[in-house]
């Protein structure tokens, strides 16, 4: 089906603008086509030409029909017929209007929790009146522009459905997992100006107390607020601005707490400073038993401050930073007792990490490490391979409803097919090109933009459901309630 022309390349092309584009020199592009193939078609058309190009032609069919095993076509089945033998629009328009049926259903939601509440709800209905439908035959495909829209409802959602059996595949992991998140908060710490958000945030995060179970973050959380601290590691983080000497930094904070160890406070009712040189502090005393949580603080709180003003002035070449980088997640995260997801995701974050000394074009051959650069540049280096890194979450394969982004090229069968997040607008993408991008001054075969990948991943997923399909998008701008 290679020949099949294109939307827009309906008129016959010679020469140059020929060679351009999926038909031949002298070819006549056929209107009265199968418009699914030649509105959708175009990248596993070119795909495929190119392939008959490089074999000859040789090759053996394998393509199967839908309806062969006798049972009466349904609305589904009869679409993916056509397209298998190039149907013509006009040959379809000429049929009896048949009888419709639930093989394709298209559901309009009022948001997007009601329209994961619609799809788990089907699914429940679906498995209770098929008792040989399983919960790997359904998958749960969400175009992936909006992925990031409809993945924290997802478990959620689920969840309070009886506990809806799922499995989240080619998720983004630093959005999935907590350790990744972890990660994140702490390389991205030299950038910040050590406010007490920031840092607490770490502090208290679930990755750095694994390592400490004895801990009360909640403790934490009431200290620093009754200390005063605000921003800032010391007063030179102060300057040139309208705060003067020991106030609501990190440093006259542990100083606070480190004094109220061994001295009277205001438990005490003592409300007297402690002089050192010109500077007074009012000591923060707590309860004995409360000594080495306090102590642990003070010493998390004061050790990310200086590892971050290291990277801040630190020139190192790129093993370097890989070692050090390293280091640094290894020491402050791990991963929560007994959970292997959370361990895989930290190996995972580590090995992105690891690959950092083979990022640099400029490292010698040989013993050299290559030149210096700031941790900035590591940082970014980093935080791609950490975008790149996929999670899998829930349930094993085969014994949960499979969730995952919509991906060209993969059209794997499933008995039930839900496709979420398609909306005006949202999907198909929209080709936006880049100055630099000359795909659309010049296309060529096998140039393939945003908008052509989701068409074709769509007619992947027609082709692949083998019962049912379910198309569901939201019908409701979710701020004004404008019907879209």
């Amino acid at each position: 089906w290679e020949d099949v022309p294109g939307a827009r390349r309906g008129r016959r092309r010679t020469g140059a603008a020929a060679t351009s584009g999926t038909l031949g020199d002298g070819e006549v592009a056929a209107i009265d086509d199968n418009s699914l193939l030649r509105l959708w078609g175009g990248p596993g058309r070119d795909h495929f030409r190119a392939l008959n190009e490089l074999g000859d032609g040789d090759f053996v069919d394998r393509f199967v029909d839908p309806a062969s095993d006798g049972a009466a076509p349904t609305l589904l089945t009869e679409l993916q017929r056509d397209v298998l033998a190039r149907t013509s629009d006009r040959a379809r328009a000429a049929r009896p209007r048949r009888r419709p049926d639930d093989s394709v259903q298209i559901l309009a939601c009022p948001g997007v929790t009601r329209e994961l509440e619609v799809i788990g709800e089907e699914i429940w209905s679906l498995v209770r009146d098929d008792p040989t439908l399983g919960w790997g035959d359904i998958a749960v495909l969400i175009n992936r522009a909006e992925l990031d829209r409809y993945q924290p409802h997802v478990g959620a959602v689920f969840r309070e459905l009886h506990d809806l059996p799922h499995h989240l595949v080619e998720v983004p992991l630093a959005a999935e997992s907590r350790i990744a998140e972890a990660v994140d908060l702490l390389l991205d710490l030299p950038f910040g100006r050590f406010t007490r958000p920031e840092l607490l945030r770490l502090l208290v995060h679930p990755a750095v107390l694994a390592r400490h179970p004895h801990v009360d973050p909640d403790d934490w959380v009431t200290w620093i607020d009754r200390l005063g601290i605000v921003h800032g590691a010391d007063d030179a983080d102060h300057a040139g601005t309208y705060v003067e000497g020991e106030h609501f930094h990190w440093r006259q904070g542990m100083r606070r707490l480190a004094l109220g160890a061994f001295m009277a406070g205001a438990r005490s009712g003592l409300e007297r400073t402690a002089c050192f040189g010109n500077l007074e502090y009012l000591p923060e005393e707590l309860p004995r038993d409360a000594l080495p949580s306090a102590a642990l603080l003070s010493l998390l709180a004061r050790s990310l401050i200086e590892d971050a003003r290291f990277c801040r002035r630190a020139q190192l070449t790129l093993p370097a930073w890989r070692r050090f980088l390293d280091g640094f997640v290894d020491s402050y995260l791990a991963p929560a007792a007994g959970d292997d997801d959370d361990a895989r995701s930290l190996r995972a974050c580590r090995d992105a990490i690891g690959t950092l000394a083979s990022l640099d074009p400029a490292a010698p051959i040989g013993d050299g490490e290559g030149p210096t650069v700031s941790y900035r540049i590591a940082r970014e280096l980093v935080g791609e391979q950490l975008a790149a890194l996929r999670g899998d979450r829930g349930e094993h394969f085969g014994r949960g409803v499979v969730v995952a982004p919509i991906l060209p090229m993969r059209p794997i069968p499933y008995r039930v097919v839900f496709v979420a997040g398609l909306g005006e607008g949202l999907f198909p993408a929209t080709n936006s090109t880049g100055p630099l991008d000359l795909r659309a001054a010049r296309p060529m075969a096998g140039d393939v933009g945003p908008r052509e990948r989701d068409r074709y991943a769509f007619l992947e997923i027609v082709l692949a459901a083998r019962e049912r399909l379910y198309l569901s998008y939201v019908a409701r701008d979710e701020q004004s309630g404008e019907v879209l």
